[in-house]
């Protein structure tokens, strides 16, 4: 079965609308105390890897990332 990773990973410093095209499609949450939240679904690890490697060469500091892996059976019973 194929998987996607649901992940979400808080990053120092605040974003604006534009990022959300750049971080492809993702949700983006500016948080009360100075961090944003970028959430979301990504298709495979190659995708996650190269949006890690995106938010590195912006020098966006990375705080947390939590992904977990389901199935589309398991992302459509959740729907």
């Amino acid at each position: 079965m194929q998987q996607v990773w649901r992940c979400s990973i808080r990053i120092r410093g605040h974003l604006g609308r534009p990022w959300r095209d750049w971080l492809g499609g993702l949700t983006i949450a500016n948080l009360p105390d100075g961090e944003a939240l970028v959430f979301g679904e990504i298709p495979d690890e190659a995708a996650l890897y190269g949006l890690l490697h995106r938010l590195q060469s912006a020098g966006l500091p990375l705080v947390s990332l939590h992904c977990m892996a389901c199935t589309k059976a398991e992302q459509r019973a959740q729907v």
